[in-house]
């Protein structure tokens, strides 16, 4: 087997792999085999593998001149998991045929080889679910998982259908009253600053928050006690995700949710939920997405209830003192 940095001339041969990958998980996710056609993605796969392979570092293998796998970084990531700079291989960034449990380790030490010696100390890479071999692979390698994305049908009934609760209002919120969400936001950052998900993240200020939910068109669903204004728990939803997957036209995604503690434990979020899929469902949107920090159980008990995984980010940050030796 041959190894080369991967460069644009590379692109045609790794979307060819990209989409085998992606129609091996469509073929486990039943609401990912929505769409007609894999082909439906060759352009923005395209896209994004082009360009990572411009701008980005990373190797491919190949075994007579045919590519067999590729696993490319975003690299020169500032205070990723730490005060250390860090790498990303997005979904799109790697791809492993043949093999895929020896493959996608020996290209990560050519990567990882050459990026330590760069000064890059964190590694993180997203891939499907269900490819079993390179999960085991990256487990091997000293990675664990962060986070994922799931997806499910709207027109799917919950498997735990909410009880009729006339204590509960579930509404969408006008854009111009955003700014409401706010408290409930910081309390969520709160959330994951704590044991176990130990986030180091800032509490957002009103003017930066509105900032970027204007930038993302973001769409609040809320829970409000009945005969109050107070609001208990929201949903963010917003029309793309974290991944090339989540840019099909009939699809929204939730990107922050958050439920009081004292609220818990009674259906309340459930019902939500369910008046998110309603709402959608009228509006003809047919999947709904949410990306899961898996650190927090809190989230992924409930999303697991009602969302299928389809794919696992995995991190890995290797000690600092090692690159002295580089």
């Amino acid at each position: 087997m041959d190894f080369a940095s991967l460069h644009e001339g590379y692109t045609e041969e790794a979307v060819r792999l990209a989409l085998a990958a992606c129609g091996a998980e469509r073929r486990h996710v039943a609401a990912l085999d929505e769409r007609a056609d894999a082909r439906d993605y060759r352009e923005a796969l395209t896209r994004g593998i082009r360009e990572l392979f411009i701008h980005g570092t990373g190797v491919g293998a190949f075994e007579g001149g045919r590519m067999v796998g590729y696993l490319g970084f975003w690299s020169g990531l500032n205070g990723q998991f730490g005060e250390v700079v860090g790498s990303y291989s997005p979904l799109h960034g790697n791809a492993f045929a043949g093999e895929p449990e020896k493959l996608a380790s020996r290209l990560f030490q050519l990567a990882a080889e050459e990026m330590a010696g760069q000064g890059i100390g964190s590694y993180a890479l997203t891939v499907y679910a269900h490819e079993a071999e390179v999960t085991r692979a990256l487990a091997l390698n000293g990675f664990g998982i962060r986070c994922a994305d799931a997806i499910r049908l709207v027109d799917t009934p919950l498997s735990l259908l909410p009880q009729a609760d006339d204590r509960w209002l579930f509404a969408e919120l006008a854009p111009a009253d955003a700014a409401e969400i706010l408290p409930l936001k910081n309390k969520l950052i709160q959330h994951l600053r704590r044991s176990p998900v130990f986030f180091a993240c800032e509490e957002e200020q009103e003017a930066d928050f509105l900032d970027l939910c204007r930038k993302r068109q973001s769409r609040f669903f809320v829970a409000r006690k009945a005969g109050t204004d107070a609001i208990s728990g929201y949903m963010e939803l917003t029309a793309n995700g974290e991944n090339f997957l989540t840019e099909a036209p009939d699809m929204m995604n939730i990107c922050g949710a958050y439920l009081e503690e004292s609220e818990r434990g009674g259906g309340v979020f459930t019902g939500l939920l369910a008046h998110v899929l309603t709402t959608l469902k009228s509006e003809g949107v047919k999947r709904l997405g949410v990306d899961c920090e898996t650190l927090n159980p809190t989230a992924r008990y409930f999303w697991g209830k009602h969302f299928v995984d389809y794919t696992y980010s995995f991190c890995r940050r290797i000690d600092e003192r090692a690159m002295r030796y580089l």
